[in-house]
């Protein structure tokens, strides 16, 4: 008999045409299965249907979603977790991973440059000359501050001399000027430093709704020039601006070492010559403009900066969306075999034979479902906890968003909120029959004797019954769900483990 699929995206166990048998499945011998090959015959259910055949579905409304703020927006909430979550971690950071920030508050800015800006490069000369007479084994001095010169400049040669003495260990910001003379003046000045080893570097921070960027860095920051090998870039302020992967550090960003300036050189003399740092990174910490939100509060573009340098010392990294996409895969899998079997045998309890009682009724028809979701979300914040503590104990990077972000889509287009069908797979076996063989073959089949009934090269009973248009509609809709369920799934998939970070 002619049969139709209930859903394009779930599949069921077809018998159309009778010329078209599918091969029995063999007998299994009364061979007892071990749990974890039937764990195994799930987990394949799992990714070839619920993530590879609905990864179609998946990745489209992913996609869809991603582009939304409100999305993005809690996209970037679930990385803050992770990163609080993972500065929780204690770890021994060696002395030539450890980034020290001098921060100069807002009793230097009044009282040693005296309020003025730009800054006095004389007294810039004077500070940037005392850190590097009291830093001898520093690798890098970046300065997260605009030491452009404008015209006329003021000390401008006392700052150039500071700056040549070794100019190889100084990384400064590249800052657009005011007015096309001074753009041309700074370009000039630019130049000279660079021959004489001094990189320049982006000074921006990249945000997200005013929060900054917990996994990017734009190409050529700060942190990239400080760590950069090789002849100096002059970056432009004109430089495009390209986000590549390169998280904070949660550690530096949450607490970080920050040796304050107030306007006393000496003091700073003798604090750096104790500390003896091998990465110093100066910048301002007056003001509210150069201020950004972070899961720990309000921070400078100083700190972010050196969280940025500490990050890549430390090696921290995203894994490939390959494997984000894995993880997700796993979790979802586990979790709906669990609440899956877990569903079933609750409702097998609670049901009764015969007429419901209203209490019973109430608890499968109402409770239960929010139980179902309440368990959803407790997993799912589990799961977070512990890539966080991966994540801080590592340094490996498995954001619980992209983790979230397919779970949610999955429990609500794919598991149908814990409504979807659970079957017992005895075997790997079974599991491919029921799910890719039978439907795929039943579809071709269905799709080819469709096409010789309508080209009049098949004169079966069932055809004429069922007329042209019904023939129509059946071939029409065999091609689809081949289409649906098979070709354009992997695609999908394919697109999503190759798409770039």
């Amino acid at each position: 008999a002619w049969c139709f699929r209930s859903s394009l995206f779930q599949n069921a166990n077809l018998n159309c045409w009778s010329q078209y048998k599918v091969p029995k499945k063999r007998p299994h011998g009364g061979i007892s299965l071990s749990a974890i090959q039937r764990l195994f015959s799930h987990l394949f259910v799992q990714v070839t249907i619920r993530s590879l055949r609905s990864s179609a579905l998946t990745t489209g409304a992913v996609l869809l979603l991603s582009s939304l703020g409100a999305w993005q927006y809690l996209g970037s909430s679930l990385q803050a977790v992770d990163v609080r979550v993972a500065s929780t971690v204690e770890v021994d950071v060696p002395a030539d991973k450890q980034v020290l920030v001098v921060a100069i508050d807002d009793a230097a800015f009044q009282n040693f440059f005296g309020a003025a800006s730009p800054l006095r490069q004389d007294r810039v000369a004077q500070l940037l000359h005392t850190v590097a007479q009291n830093t001898p084994h520093a690798r890098k001095r970046v300065v997260d501050l605009d030491l452009a010169p404008t015209l006329p400049a003021t000390g401008e040669g006392a700052l150039d001399a500071a700056l040549s003495e070794d100019g190889a260990r100084w990384v400064l910001a590249s800052t657009p000027g005011g007015t096309p003379a001074d753009n041309a003046y700074r370009a000039l000045w630019r130049q000279q430093l660079c021959a004489r080893g001094v990189r320049f570097g982006v000074p921006l921070v990249p945000t997200d709704f005013g929060y900054v960027r917990l996994s990017h860095q734009y190409a050529g920051s700060l942190s990239d020039a400080a760590l950069a090998s090789g002849q100096p870039d002059c970056i432009a302020p004109e430089h495009p601006l390209t986000l590549q992967p390169a998280p904070l550090s949660p550690h530096n960003l949450h607490e970080g070492t920050v040796l304050p300036f107030s306007g006393d050189l000496e003091a700073l003399a003798l604090s750096l010559t104790a500390l003896d740092p091998q990465w110093v990174v100066i910048g301002g910490t007056w003001g509210k403009d150069d201020v950004f939100s972070s899961p720990f509060g309000m921070r400078y573009g100083v700190q972010i900066h050196a969280a940025a340098l500490a990050g890549r010392l430390s090696d921290l990294h995203q894994v490939r969306y390959a494997v984000q996409l894995g993880a997700a895969w796993a979790f979802v899998t586990a979790m709906s075999l669990l609440l899956s079997s877990t569903n079933r045998h609750v409702r097998q309890w609670v049901h009764l034979v015969g007429a419901p009682l209203p209490g019973h009724l109430f608890f499968e028809t109402r409770l239960l479902p929010i139980l179902l979701m309440c368990s959803v979300l407790l997993l799912s914040a589990l799961l977070g906890c512990f890539l966080g503590l991966g994540y801080g104990f590592s340094g490996v990077w498995i954001p619980s968003s992209t983790v979230g972000s397919v779970t949610m889509i999955s429990v609500m287009l794919v598991w149908n909120w814990g409504k979807a069908d659970y079957y017992d797979y005895k075997s790997l076996q079974e599991a491919s029959s029921r799910t890719v063989v039978s439907p795929l073959v039943a579809d071709w089949n269905s799709m080819l004797h469709t096409a010789r009934s309508l080209l009049g090269l098949s004169t079966h009973a069932q055809s004429v019954t069922l007329g042209t248009p019904r023939l129509a509609f059946e071939g029409i809709m065999a091609f689809l769900s081949i289409l649906l369920q098979n070709v354009l799934p992997l695609l999908s998939v394919a697109y999503a483990v190759t798409r770039p970070l």
